[in-house]
């Protein structure tokens, strides 16, 4: 088993490239956290499982992890995993679980029209658990959904570097828009969309109502820092990376996505009138890869 004294480790799982929108909100805070991320490509997209076999699958890959590596925290870097499976694992395992809910709160704070659309996966449209977060936080907002695996396998693709369609990416949202014209608060509630946020914005703004984005991925690091109060501190450790995948594919390119991510945020952060220490003193994360035999 892998432990590295006085840091934490989180373990991240997702089918794909999903999780590295959280890997990159939690790495860009500069603590001193290591990261264990596996890629269960062979269950590639988990919107299209069934959920016995989703649970099944889940509790594996955590016990696969824990057989190799000493684990802090998971996060199941997936909107529609995380509905799924998080009663079972906390039931299964004696660690701390954290899920991943669709920005549904903070997008009724920010729409001025009051009309949100959800770009989710359509497992997660169908599920009770959108419908009461909808109930719960936005019941008096006009709130409009639009399932898309497209937009999941579109996400992969730009990650892995493979071509890229902004006329596919153009006709979701279209899609998505063309239910409600007055929308102007859009959630990504799958964690592969804000791997093209880049992409949606520019798309968006061809329209002609200002449309604000909204995601998970800031609410999950801040968790995150809420879990381990007192215990995390800014490192100039190089954190370390472990790329598992379920399939023998290149993951190179995961780690170079997000390496680019974090090196163009500190870029951003530099440039800005709030650059911080943190920020021009972070250090990039080292990569591994490994093949996980599940």
């Amino acid at each position: 088993m892998t432990t590295i004294s006085n840091h934490i480790t989180v373990a991240l799982i997702d089918s794909g490239a999903g999780g590295l929108s959280i890997a990159h909100a939690i790495c860009e805070r500069g603590w001193n956290v290591d990261i264990v991320y596996l890629a269960d490509h062979a269950y590639f997209p988990y919107g299209l499982m069934e959920e016995g076999t989703l649970i099944k699958r889940c509790i594996a890959l955590v016990d696969y992890i824990l057989n190799r590596h000493t684990i802090d925290v998971f996060v199941i870097a997936c909107n529609t995993a995380s509905t799924v499976v998080l009663d079972n694992l906390r039931h299964h395992f004696n660690i701390p679980f954290i899920g991943v809910v669709p920005a549904i709160k903070p997008a009724a704070a920010i729409t001025k029209t009051g009309a949100i659309g959800v770009l989710a996966t359509p497992a997660t449209v169908e599920r009770k658990y959108l419908s009461h977060l909808i109930r719960d936080f936005a019941e008096d907002k006009t709130v409009t959904t639009h399932g898309s695996n497209t937009l999941v396998r579109l996400s992969e693709d730009f990650v892995r570097g493979e071509k890229f369609s902004p006329a596919i990416l153009e006709e979701e949202l279209n899609t998505l828009i063309g239910k409600n014209v007055e929308i102007d608060t859009i959630v990504l509630a799958c964690t592969h969309f804000p791997l093209i946020r880049d992409e949606i914005q520019l798309t968006l703004d061809s329209m002609t109502i200002t449309r604000h984005i909204v995601d998970s991925s800031s609410a999950i690091a801040n968790r995150f820092e809420d879990l381990f109060t007192g215990e995390l501190e800014r490192s100039r450790r190089k954190p370390n990376l472990v790329f598992f995948n379920t399939q023998n594919n290149d993951l190179s390119r995961y780690g170079s996505f997000l390496i680019n991510k974090l090196r163009n945020s500190t870029a951003k952060n530099n440039n800005s009138d709030k650059t911080t220490k943190l920020s021009t003193e972070r250090v990039l994360p080292a990569c591994t890869f490994k093949h996980a035999n599940l």
